[in-house]
């Protein structure tokens, strides 16, 4: 009865065969999501299936920040002297202590870093330099909830008043960018991580029901939060005389709002029974 064995061993693989391929169909395909990957595993010691699937999700958020900065620079007449005068450095100097002070009173929204005035050398050669203008740099970061805004209009444009009345001043500055505070980064990675979680639980359910098995979350690795990088406001620098903007405009042409996407990759892993 050799032919009945061959047949029975035969008939045997189609079976494992065809069931490989159902599987497939019927349960990793159905399962895997755009940018999504399911990984199957069968312990054969207690014959239980082990599923690992990476879940992605993310989330509208409307920031609730304002982040930008400006720089106290030299004008072009400056940068055309050679030498200033004792009263011309003096003049400068007053200038910039003012808006020292302004910063210091408007602390909440921003901070300044101290100033420079120093001789600019282009060197020829190693051995020798030649003076050629002066350098001025006053740095000013901001960053205040957004309904300080119309404080920070107040506290720009009366440095753009003072900056415009020393012709040895200019200011260069970036867009208003704005940004998530660190609650709201808390509260949406949150979110997102409920969010995975209840995706996560709906498709043991599927799993149960294709499997004909008890399939429950055995393990959860959550990825970073990804959010959009922070607009580079160097690249975005002008400078206010240059700008052709009347003074009382130039806060609001700063200002740049958009909502931003926050997203979530997580892994977890399914026993199934």
């Amino acid at each position: 009865m050799r032919w009945v064995k061959i047949i029975s061993i035969g008939v045997l693989f189609l079976c494992l065969f065809v069931g490989g391929i159902a599987f497939d169909i019927f349960v990793v395909q159905k399962f895997s999501h755009r940018g999504d990957s399911v990984m199957l595993a069968n312990n054969a010691m207690n014959d239980n299936l082990k599923l690992e699937q990476n879940i992605h999700v993310s989330k509208m958020l409307e920031p609730t920040m304002l982040k930008t900065s400006l720089e106290i620079v030299e004008s072009n007449v400056l940068s055309n002297l050679q030498e200033i005068a004792t009263n011309q450095r003096d003049n400068i100097t007053k200038t910039l202590d003012i808006i020292v002070k302004l910063a210091q009173d408007n602390k909440d929204i921003c901070r300044v870093s101290p100033y420079f005035i120093s001789p600019y050398y282009k060197f020829e050669d190693q051995n020798n330099s030649q003076k050629r203008s002066y350098k001025i740099s006053m740095k000013i970061d901001c960053k205040m909830d957004k309904t300080k805004y119309e404080d920070y209009k107040k506290f720009f444009n009366k440095i753009l008043e003072h900056v415009d009345s020393n012709e040895f001043l200019d200011i260069s500055f970036g867009f208003i960018d704005f940004v998530p505070s660190k609650t709201q980064i808390a509260d949406y990675e949150s979110q997102l991580r409920q969010t995975a979680i209840e995706q996560a639980q709906a498709l043991s359910l599927k799993y149960n029901e294709s499997l004909k098995a008890k399939c429950n979350i055995s393990n959860i690795r959550f990825g970073h939060t990804s959010l959009p990088t922070t607009r580079n406001n160097s690249i975005q620098m002008v400078l206010a005389r240059d700008s052709h903007v009347s003074l009382d405009k130039i806060a609001d042409s700063q200002l740049l709002s958009s909502n931003i996407e926050m997203s979530l990759s997580t892994q977890f892993e399914f026993i199934c029974k």
